[in-house]
């Protein structure tokens, strides 16, 4: 989460949240930063009392492409090092780095996982068992838990991690936001952060994965217009 004097940014996880906040803490006057102690990924319930009212901005992500840029950004951290000491998603939907990208993406849409050799099989993260009950996935059980129903009730103005140089500049615009002329060159010449190398998201994908994700991903999809 990013806190300033005239608005709030929230961020998830792996739609450019980083980006936005660098910029953000290089460019703005710093005087306008209030200092966060919530995390990064803080949710919308987390917002200081300092910064009620304030508009608030977040980006959503086209979830076949989200779960693409997540898996290689989580194998190219090898969070599954044996001395890792992280009893969550990666080593349980990574299978210690031996999960396909199938096997892992598969599994964080609710799937069983099929049996492997192990030689402690990792227990199930807590999000699993409430993402069954939803019938949804990790990438929407992560939107919930920091979104909230704050798209749907206005209370969060989401951008689409597509364009969201333009949806940003476009949400401070419109609070009439004086961020100025640097800021906003800044903000269209700054490369990515926080990259992965991979291929482009539809090569990764069987028929059988991609209308999985589809279903679990279905409010995400149908609410933001995205397509395969």
């Amino acid at each position: 989460m990013l806190t300033t004097r005239y608005f709030v940014f929230i961020h998830v996880h792996k739609t450019g949240g980083k980006f936005i906040k660098s910029i953000c803490r290089e460019y703005l006057p710093s005087d306008w930063i209030i200092p966060n102690t919530r995390g990064d990924h803080a949710g919308v319930r987390q917002i200081p009392p300092e910064c009620e009212g304030l508009p608030v901005f977040a980006a959503i992500r086209n979830p076949w492409d989200w779960y693409v840029s997540w898996y290689h950004f989580t194998r190219q951290r090898e969070r599954w090092a044996a001395d890792y000491e992280d009893p969550s998603d990666w080593r349980w939907a990574f299978d210690s780095g031996r999960a396909s990208f199938t096997q892992a993406v598969s599994a964080l849409c609710g799937e069983p996982i099929a049996p492997r050799e192990r030689s402690e099989p990792a227990k199930e993260p807590p999000w699993v068992a409430k993402a069954r009950e939803h019938d949804w996935d990790l990438y929407s059980h992560w939107c919930h838990l920091v979104l909230r129903d704050g798209p749907e009730t206005g209370g969060i103005e989401m951008g689409l991690y597509e364009h969201l140089t333009d949806d940003f500049l476009s949400f401070l615009g419109r609070h009439e936001v004086p961020f100025g002329e640097r800021f906003e060159r800044a903000l269209k010449a700054a490369p990515p952060v926080n990259t992965s190398q991979r291929e482009p998201y539809r090569g990764y994908y069987g028929a059988d994965l991609r209308e999985l994700v589809r279903h679990k991903c279905r409010r995400i999809v149908d609410t933001y217009g995205y397509d395969f």
